[in-house]
């Protein structure tokens, strides 16, 4: 978010409490998020899908998509996301690895 933090201000102040996304508007499955970090890592991790009342326990209501919807932003502002979800993850695996110094090289995230 640290690349955002220009945009997030100016958005603040132009849309005065107004709930605004950030992010790109691209859905992907935990499954294939779970994916994307391992092949970023080149970690010999394993998948291991467990029943969702395992994980959050029974009775847990959560939704099961999450989309972005950034209209609101790109209306208010004129944002569009920079990067995509693979530089995002891949400065977050360097920033734990101990480089920390994050580098904002852009991807077209519109396609």
């Amino acid at each position: 978010m640290a690349d955002t933090r220009p945009d997030r201000l100016r958005a603040r102040k132009r849309g005065a409490g107004a709930a605004l996304a950030f992010g790109a508007s691209t859905e992907i499955s935990i499954l294939d998020l779970a994916q994307l970090i391992i092949d970023v890592t080149n970690s010999r991790s394993e998948i291991s899908p467990i029943p969702y009342d395992e994980a959050y326990g029974e009775g847990f209501e959560d939704m099961y998509r999450r989309v972005p919807d950034t209209t609101k932003v790109q209306e208010l502002i004129d944002w569009r996301p920079t990067r995509t979800l693979q530089d995002v993850v891949q400065n977050v695996v360097a920033y734990q690895r101990g480089s920390r110094s994050l580098s904002y090289q852009t991807s077209d995230a519109s396609t």
